[in-house]
């Protein structure tokens, strides 16, 4: 420990605050200040996802490029199985949701 930094710190402040001045700062804004990045889906999430999903859901399990826009717009150009919610909305086949990502991965892998 170096002396300048030695004479920064006072001796009589609680401990986690003397803790506090020796750790950098987090690299995120503190919590209210940001906008709140959507997780990832996760492999359970597919898993216990129902056969027939909500766009809303739809967006989720697509992940962080899909909103409900794309999703709107992937649904008018047909690339989803759909059928009519109880509702009056519609509901989208989770297996044809995997089935546009392997067609999806196998085109621009060529």
């Amino acid at each position: 420990m170096d002396t300048m930094a030695a004479a920064n710190v006072n001796t009589y402040a609680p401990v986690a605050q003397r803790t506090e001045q020796w750790f950098p700062k987090p690299l995120s804004r503190p919590i209210g200040t940001h906008v709140e990045t959507k997780r990832l889906p996760s492999l359970v999430d597919w898993a216990v996802a129902p056969e027939w999903v909500t766009p809303e859901h739809a967006a989720f399990l697509m992940g962080r490029g899909y909103d409900l826009a794309v999703i709107h717009e992937l649904v008018s150009i047909g690339a989803f199985d759909l059928r009519d919610a109880p509702d009056g909305g519609y509901l989208i086949e989770r297996a044809s949701l995997r089935e546009y990502q392997d067609a999806l991965l196998i085109a621009l892998s060529e």
